[in-house]
């Protein structure tokens, strides 16, 4: 038995969605540092908190998707899907990791933090999982939570929520998020559509579908070309680092276009948002460290 507990808790730490929570815990750094700049114990706390918030959320939706999980060959060898791992295990480590987040959050954020972690618990856990199965319109759901971790950093950092910088962080990380999932469904499109679920193809078909995508990743684009239109970057360096990042994205665009014609593979593009993302981040945070 104590064999087996060891056992578990080797699966629970090897089959957490270690990427996506580091890339969430990263972002809400980004936004800390934003509001303040310096790297001390406080930054310390947000990171760990974020980090094992992001755990918690994805091994409960792990626990809500187990199901489909295990008809999908993407997924199927996830320990729930395939039953290594007990239901119970699951709850009670992903309990365990939104516990000791909430507790250093708070101590960092306050209430008003715990509320956007509740807000974050019922976009992404109470309302996109279950509906995603029935609804397009759920991956708006997912990306609003998607694109809460900079404002999150930004108030645990003492930001306040009303200023300018949560929102255009908010409204960047969210534009960014719809085509991030739709490549991704792209390049695991098989399997997609064998899981039966919503998927924008199916549903606008393919012509359509590429037009909305074109036009959500120019979106994209115009966001970030819009920080030093509307002085959100400052320095001769940082908007010439924007907009060589929006062009970046732009290009991956025409070559998912020219890629298009040819009926070639294309989801390559994600790569060049998600680049885009992460430098356009890195580039706001650099600014505000050196300065001009």
């Amino acid at each position: 038995m104590d064999y087996l507990k060891k056992n578990y808790l080797v699966i629970l730490l090897k089959a957490g969605r270690w990427q996506l929570s580091l890339a969430a815990a990263l972002a809400t750094v980004s936004g800390a540092l934003l509001a303040h700049p310096i790297a001390d114990n406080r930054l310390a706390s947000i990171f760990a908190g974020s980090f094992l918030f992001a755990l918690a959320v994805t091994w409960f939706n792990q626990i809500q998707e187990r199901q489909d999980d295990s008809r999908m060959t993407r997924t199927r060898n996830r320990p729930l899907a395939n039953k290594t791992l007990p239901v119970r295990y699951a709850i009670a480590w992903a309990g365990f990791c939104l516990a000791v987040s909430i507790l250093l959050i708070f101590a960092c954020g306050g209430w008003l933090a715990i509320a956007i972690l509740g807000v974050v618990v019922l976009f992404y856990n109470c309302i996109y999982t279950p509906m995603k199965r029935r609804s397009l319109l759920s991956l708006i759901i997912g990306a609003i939570a998607g694109a809460v971790p900079p404002a999150l950093g930004w108030v645990c950092a003492g930001g306040r929520i009303t200023d300018s910088t949560p929102l255009v962080l908010f409204l960047l990380f969210f534009l960014w998020q719809v085509p991030h999932f739709w490549l991704f469904a792209e390049r695991n499109r098989l399997d997609y559509e064998a899981s039966k679920l919503p998927l924008p193809w199916r549903s606008f078909g393919n012509r359509f579908y590429a037009h909305v995508l074109v036009l959500w990743v120019l979106a994209f684009c115009v966001a970030l070309l819009a920080l030093p239109a509307f002085g959100f970057v400052h320095s001769a360096g940082a908007r010439l680092s924007v907009v060589a990042i929006s062009a970046i994205s732009m290009a991956g665009l025409m070559v998912y276009l020219l890629m298009s014609i040819f009926n070639k593979r294309r989801d390559f593009l994600a790569h060049f948002i998600n680049f885009s993302l992460a430098a356009i981040c890195i580039a706001l945070v650099a600014e505000k460290i050196f300065g001009g």
